[in-house]
């Protein structure tokens, strides 16, 4: 008799094992009884059939004379069945254009097992029954359902995970019914489903297949022979209750943010619902936005139409924050002895962003398109860069005040011994009262005398009839009127005088002279020099040192000055002995101007 058995396992072994097999005839001719294959093999792969061959060589193997016992041929043949194992994890299924019967189709996929609503907590791991609707357009009984394809996993539109998937329903029937009756849809659960609740479950790259009443086919099906009567689907998703896909766009600064759900699942028509807001009807397959948001955490909530309670779903949702804009720096022109006022200029500016200058919250001046502000009165303004909701505080902006122009020298002049205006004979002319870190000029020349402390400034060798004049040139390099013979003096003032005029010529203009006073030390000083307030408030300073020639040395600008804060100044300058140097602190009450002499 034949053995079924026997030719149930040559009927599930791989093609591709045309090696190492001996053929059925002869295992059959040996007596050797093969137990049931599906002991070998999983239940997953129970439709793979698929024929072995005889490799020739391996027929000298079993002769008259057998070396081996046929234990030791079936332990041999086992090990080269599971080592083959691969060729089972591939379905044979037919080419698609061979499925011409139309005659079932799946309409519908979705989880059983849990409540109405297939409640879980987010982020569990969950574990529902498969459920496919099926709808057999015919009036024929179909007594199986098998069907194959991919499980993939998202969240929201991001994919996770993929597996296969696979099943067959023949529910014994007893004759002239069916497990998939005529033209009904009928409900039929196959294995279960493990996802993770919150995930969206989509079946791709469907093969289905089914046998009629007459063929009597029950599960497993064979892949390999299901045609004509199968069919092919892109893919079909899997309804694990109400849920849906939202979406936040961050905030700018130039318009809100908004949030887009997309329900899906659960029984549609869907509402859907903005933290405490209206309710929005959603239609299958359409969305819903809520626009012109502000950056924060939101709760969107979905539910479905399900009876007689509704399903509902809570998704967190963060909306974003515009991207700061850049602190702004600017770079600031002073006001010259003939120009009263400054020009400040943003660095780097940026199209389309606004820059201001503010004094108390109100904006005094605002950049035109390249960034510039001009003209800028003194003083000191708060800095802004603002482009819609967005604005940002960049540092302080000081514009100093106009230098005042020194006024012109007094001159002392020792006429030749005939006249200095109108003979051949030479004299000189010296500065009266000359003041410390000025620079003064005969007839123009350079670089002129700088006044120090204790020095006659005199201008000796004088030709008669030359007529000269002597200008002054204060460190902000502002210069007098020229002063000549017709304003000469016969004698200086006293010395001790010097003092009272140097602050009144040095800074005319600037007559809040104790509103910005300070004091510094050590004097005579070597590497650095301390300046400590003596004004009583808060106030932004500027620290300014010219050398004698009215060259700016050093610059320091400090945000928070107050009475008794010292400040100090690294002045690591190539000097002498005995350097004469100029110290002059601006407040927003007023500037003072100090001298110094420098240490070797």
């Amino acid at each position: 008799m034949k053995n079924n058995t026997l030719q149930q396992f040559f009927g599930a072994l791989s093609s591709k094992n045309i090696f190492c097999f001996l053929s059925e005839n002869k295992i059959s001719s040996l007596g050797f009884l093969i137990p049931n294959a599906s002991d070998f093999y999983p239940k997953s792969l129970n439709s793979n059939h698929v024929r072995g061959f005889v490799h020739d060589s391996l027929l000298k193997l079993f002769g008259e004379r057998t070396f081996f016992s046929l234990r030791n041929v079936f332990v041999f043949l086992i090990v080269s069945y599971l080592s083959s194992s691969a060729a089972f994890a591939q379905v044979n299924l037919p080419d698609a254009k061979r499925c011409t019967s139309k005659d079932l189709q799946l309409v519908e996929a979705r989880l059983t097992g849990g409540d109405p609503c297939n409640s879980c907590t987010p982020g569990s791991t969950v574990t529902r029954t498969l459920t496919l609707s099926i709808n057999n357009t015919t009036g024929s009984n179909r007594t199986s359902f098998a069907f194959w394809g991919t499980l993939e996993r998202y969240d929201g539109t991001t994919f996770v995970s993929s597996s296969p998937i696979s099943g067959c329903n023949s529910t014994p029937v007893p004759p002239n019914t069916s497990a998939v009756p005529p033209n009904t849809i009928t409900d039929l659960d196959f294995d279960e489903v493990t996802y993770t609740c919150g995930q969206r479950l989509i079946i791709t790259n469907l093969f289905l297949a089914w046998t009629s009443a007459a063929d009597n086919a029950s599960c497993p099906l064979e892949s390999s022979k299901i045609a004509p009567k199968c069919g092919t689907l892109p893919f079909i998703e899997i309804n694990a209750g109400v849920n849906g896909t939202v979406t936040a766009i961050s905030a700018t600064c130039t318009a809100g943010g908004s949030i887009t759900v997309a329900p899906f699942g659960g029984l549609p028509p869907y509402s859907v619902k903005l933290g405490n807001g209206t309710p929005v009807p959603v239609a299958a397959g359409a969305t819903t936005t809520f626009s012109n948001l502000t950056a924060g955490n939101y709760n969107v909530t979905i539910t479905d139409s399900t009876l007689p309670n509704n399903c509902s779903i809570v998704i967190p949702k963060t909306v974003g924050g515009p991207t700061p804009i850049g602190a702004p720096a600017a770079t600031v022109i002073d006001p010259t002895c003939s120009t009263a006022t400054g020009t400040v200029t943003v660095t780097s500016p940026t199209a389309g962003i606004t820059y201001t200058l503010k004094q108390g919250g109100v904006i005094i001046y605002t950049a035109n398109s390249s960034g510039v502000f001009s003209p800028v009165a003194s003083g000191t303004y708060q800095f802004f860069a603002s482009l819609g909701s967005c604005s940002t505080q960049g540092d302080n902006v000081i514009v100093n005040p106009q230098p005042g122009t020194p006024s012109a020298p007094q001159l002392k002049i020792t006429q030749p011994t005939a006249s200095l205006c109108a003979a051949t004979t030479t004299g000189s002319i010296e500065v009266c009262n000359p003041i410390i870190g000025y620079t003064y000029k005969l007839n123009g020349a350079n670089p002129g005398i700088t006044a120090v402390a204790n020095v006659p400034v005199v201008f000796g060798n004088l030709t008669a009839g030359s007529n000269p004049s002597v200008t002054a040139t204060s460190p902000a390099n502002c210069t007098s009127d020229p002063a000549n013979c017709s304003s000469a003096t016969a004698t200086c003032s006293a010395p001790a005088q010097q003092a009272a005029k140097t602050t009144d010529v040095v800074a005319p203009v600037e007559t809040k002279t104790e509103a910005a006073g300070f004091s510094t030390y050590p004097v005579p000083f070597k590497d650095q020099l301390t300046v400590r307030y003596n004004f009583d408030y808060v106030s932004d300073v500027k620290i300014e040192v010219f050398d004698s020639q009215g060259i700016s040395v050093l610059s320091k600008a400090d945000a928070n000055g107050f009475l008794n804060k010292e400040v100090t100044l690294d002045l690591k300058l190539n000097r002498g002995r005995d350097q004469v140097y100029v110290v002059k602190v601006t407040t927003n009450r007023g500037s003072s101007i100090k001298k110094v002499i420098s240490a070797r």
